[in-house]
């Protein structure tokens, strides 16, 4: 079966809230294109009312809908597949096909709140220009995918002050988990970007190729952010790089300076941190700016065997007073304020770490 709907048949859908379609190995289109004799279809299909679309191991899918536009490389969502109230997108298994292509309008996915991408052949999400699609996507989570090397392309991106566009203003959780390629989450964030500013929750975890997560840019960015876990990404090396892990792949930094002029890399709203099995990474940050962290209690740093101190300027941590060092992983995914179990605090995170 290559597709699944004809054009006309979908005008009889039009109260249909989810669709799931799962191992179709021919499947090239969800919806097939009917032609009039001698004229070329320039029809749009759309599901009013469709809230949920999960699309599971469909090896051949080349498009939701064929595209009449004359264009390279198809794409699952174009101008011509109008899907208004849909709220949760899963695209499971072996679909490769990209999400949506550059011609879609703004708005198109107003009501989309949460997408779920895992074991897809995608290199990234989304390119720079149509993230903006994505504009109230709340939460994000990606499994698996070998070819998936960066999660937000932002090359060409202009960032132009208050008339930049703000790109995922609605995110709040990004979770990647066991993306054995992915070298980088933000490749080419311009300076003076506005976006990300609702991240609450960034959760990575078995992503063997990570060695940095974070520039100082993003940091600025991320005012929101209260809780970091990074468990057993064996390549990861420094959780802030300051520029000289990617001589390929330039990056742009704002740094803040604090009432004394001094500058400083702060995480306002960060309460929680975990640090599980990353076997080479060897400090948080080894810049000379300082850091801040005026919200965080619990931390979680074990085995962590190369990480000899935190960072190399001045720290900040007013509220913290133990860090966790059990080496259950279980542990990582609760409250650690809840028990005091194989806590260590030697005055300051630099010197508890140094203890470790």
């Amino acid at each position: 079966m290559k597709s699944l709907f004809t054009g006309s048949v979908v005008k009889s859908f039009v109260q249909l809230q989810e669709l799931g379609i799962y191992w179709c190995s021919q499947m090239e289109y969800i919806v097939a294109k009917e032609e009039e004799e001698g004229k070329k279809s320039t029809e749009r299909i759309e599901f009013p009312k469709l809230k949920h679309l999960c699309l599971n191991d469909l090896p051949m899918l080349r498009s939701f809908y064929p595209n009449s536009d004359n264009v390279a490389i198809e794409s699952l969502f174009h101008r011509q597949v109008l899907l208004p109230s849909l709220e949760m997108l899963e695209l499971l298994g072996k679909n490769k096909v990209h999400i949506v292509d550059c011609h879609m309008q703004v708005g198109s996915f107003d009501q989309l709140r949460y997408i779920f991408v895992s074991d897809c052949g995608l290199l990234n999400l989304a390119a720079a220009a149509q993230l903006e699609l994505f504009r109230s996507v709340q939460s994000i989570r990606i499994e698996g995918g070998d070819a998936l090397e960066v999660v937000f392309d932002l090359e060409g991106l202009k960032a132009k002050g208050e008339q930049a566009e703000v790109i995922l203003g609605q995110l709040e959780s990004l979770e990647i988990h066991y993306s054995s390629n992915l070298m980088r989450i933000w490749k080419m964030v311009p300076k003076g970007l506005q976006g990300f500013h609702n991240l609450k929750t960034l959760q990575i975890s078995y992503c063997g190729s990570l060695r940095y997560l974070l520039s100082p840019v993003m940091v600025n960015l991320l005012v929101n952010l209260r809780d970091l876990r990074l468990v057993n990404c064996e390549m990861m090396e420094e959780i802030i790089e300051t520029g000289q892990g990617y001589p390929e792949i330039r990056i742009m930094d704002d740094i803040v300076t604090n009432q004394e002029g001094e500058e400083v890399i702060v995480f306002p709203r960060l309460s929680r941190l975990v640090l599980f099995n990353l076997e080479n990474v060897t400090v948080f940050y080894s810049g000379k700016c300082g850091l801040q962290f005026p919200s965080l209690d619990q931390v979680h740093i074990s085995n962590c065997p190369k990480l000899k101190f935190f960072c190399s300027g001045p720290l900040c941590t007013p509220k913290l007073e133990r860090v966790n060092t059990s080496k259950d992983q279980w542990l990582c995914m609760r409250d650690l304020s809840t028990r005091d179990i194989e806590c260590v605090w030697m005055g300051d995170l630099n010197k508890t770490v140094q203890h470790i």
